[in-house]
């Protein structure tokens, strides 16, 4: 049980070009026990492309003759191929849960057979509730198996796109620690696209999953990190939240279930589907402002993602037909000039964040040239060429020439 395969490498590439992925959710009944649910098994992976144009897929892989997971693996293969002829992938990514026991090779066999139809793609790991059991509490099967970089969180950037990733973990104190990790990561990034992607979901259609300090923990981190999507499993549903900043709708979006389309800041949370027949019940807390929550779909749902510079499309599948779709817009790229016009206000550790869409960009990196207001002490910086500048700062040639005291 000790080889690694070769599912996941890479984690520090950086790619030019066109990126996609996609995101799997997937559930497994154990072969032989169809109807018995303790033998029921989930998996959940994501496929994502990164560069200039991104495509991300959402699917699940079953090694059982449960007919949902079956049909939906098949139509993402298909999907996968086609696009792959046209665009390419990078990597994907599995959100959590890949297999009903880490103790029971059978179990292991199976997924990784599912997972080398996808040959030489990434594939970043997610570590789930189930790669805990069977004494196996820090899932180091699974890790060693998956080759991931850290066993508690890691981060990995494909081109324009930041992914960051959480472990599961029912010890509160490590959450926080990875809350906050996530925090100065992610806003450490400069890529187009923030995503997290971990098991739990922070918003929830389950209150029995036990996600109740994830909740607590895991949006704040979010909304100081700059991240745009968050995506989950674990509740076997398909829910997707309105932008929400600060736990509450963004200002720049409307709690309106016919607006898909949406350029501003804020982040939206997925839990992505089930491909499977096992089911928790839906619950639409209010507070949580879902868009959709449901099981109300007949096939194995599974995402895909395609991000260019100036959008990201978010398509989620039932079968072979559209089941639902968000695109969330920057607002600052002009198509006519293809350039960024970004409203640079604020300066938080060597990176400059825009007002309107919320990206950050390092001072220094991008020789930036402005007047911004630091975060901490709401003082004054005037930028040249990326060095802040002290004292009386000349900064326009006129013979009415500019003049800032900072």
């Amino acid at each position: 049980m000790r080889q690694k395969t070769k599912i996941n490498n890479r984690h520090q590439r950086q790619i030019k070009g066109k990126p996609a992925f996609s995101l799997l959710q997937a559930f497994y009944m154990q072969p032989g026990h169809e109807q018995n649910p303790q033998s029921q098994k989930h998996i959940h992976s994501n496929q994502h492309n990164a560069g200039i144009n991104r495509r991300v897929k959402t699917i699940q892989e079953a090694h059982s003759e449960n007919h949902h997971s079956r049909n939906t693996l098949r139509n993402v293969r298909r999907r996968y191929t086609e696009d792959k002829v046209s665009s390419g992938y990078d990597f994907g990514i599995q959100v959590g849960d890949s297999l009903e026991s880490p103790g029971l090779y059978s179990g292991w066999t199976g997924i990784l057979d599912a997972f080398t139809k996808f040959k030489s793609t990434d594939v970043v790991h997610v570590i789930g509730n189930h790669e805990t059991y069977n004494g196996d509490d820090k899932a180091e099967h699974a890790n060693i198996i998956y080759n991931t970089p850290n066993d508690k969180y890691y981060s990995v950037t494909y081109g324009n796109v930041y992914v960051a990733t959480i472990a599961y973990s029912s010890d509160n104190a490590q959450m926080k620690e990875a809350a906050e990790w996530l925090a100065k990561d992610a806003a450490a990034s400069d890529a187009q696209w923030k995503i997290l992607t971990m098991h739990q979901p922070p918003y929830y259609t389950n209150p029995q999953g036990s996600s109740e300090y994830i909740n607590e923990v895991i949006p704040p981190a979010v909304d100081k990190g700059g991240i745009d999507f968050v995506f989950s499993g674990h509740d076997h549903s398909f829910a997707r939240t309105f932008p929400l900043t600060d736990r509450k709708v963004a200002s720049d979006a409307k709690e309106d279930v016919a607006e898909t389309t949406y350029a501003g800041k804020g982040a939206v949370y997925y839990i992505c589907g089930s491909t499977g027949e096992k089911s928790y019940g839906v619950t639409d807390n209010k507070d949580f402002h879902f868009a959709k929550a449901t099981q109300d779909y007949e096939n194995g749902i599974y995402l895909s993602v395609d991000a260019t510079e100036d959008k990201c499309v978010i398509t989620a599948y039932d079968g072979d037909s559209v089941y639902d779709e968000f695109t969330k817009v920057n607002g600052c790229y002009n198509k006519d000039t293809k350039k960024f016009e970004h409203e640079f206000t604020t300066y938080s550790n060597g990176m400059v964040i825009c007002e309107k869409c919320g990206v950050r960009e390092n001072v220094e990196t991008e020789k930036f040239n402005g007047l911004v207001k630091d975060e901490k002490s709401g003082k004054s910086m005037f930028f040249v060429d990326g060095k802040a500048q002290t004292g009386l700062v000349a900064y326009a040639e006129d013979s009415k020439i500019g003049r800032a005291h900072v």
